[in-house]
């Protein structure tokens, strides 16, 4: 019963980590057209697009970071930057680059584990890790791409 209870638990913390990655509280999985991501993130730099046989492939940068869209629908991201604020729906101020990697300290859903150097990440034991790039203990990259 307890191995059981144990498995529940896990299932149930990959569920919330995998529908909870978000960008400005946009979560990953939400369907946005290209004037929904203007509306909400401001004009890009530029936007590459790629079409191919799955479908339109779209990448919004905003000076070195990018925001992932495939068929409309945000997978991924690629932060370098302070501009966005990463995972508002997992703590009180989300993460941003420019943090200190301490403040993670009591992230109440792990804190965050060395992955290798300069390296760490978030939901490790999950299929949606989030990867921060630290130097000096700052937070100088935020790395989410859907697995899907």
């Amino acid at each position: 019963m307890r191995t059981f209870v144990i498995s529940i638990i896990i299932i149930l913390m990959t569920a919330i980590n995998m529908s909870s990655q978000d960008i400005e509280g946009v979560e990953v999985g939400t369907a946005m057209t290209e004037n929904e991501v203007i509306t909400k993130f401001g004009e890009p730099d530029y936007v590459e697009v790629h079409e191919s046989c799955d479908g339109l492939d779209e990448h919004y940068y905003y000076n070195d970071s990018y925001l992932h869209f495939e068929n409309n629908v945000f997978i991924g991201f690629c932060l370098r930057d302070p501009r966005f604020i990463a995972l508002k729906k997992l703590t009180d101020t989300g993460i941003k680059v420019g943090d200190s990697l301490f403040e993670l300290n009591d992230f109440k859903y792990g804190k965050p584990t060395f992955h290798q150097e300069g390296k760490y990440v978030l939901f490790e034991e999950s299929d949606t890790p989030v990867y921060l790039l630290v130097e000096d203990e700052i937070i100088i990259g935020i790395d989410y791409h859907d697995p899907v």
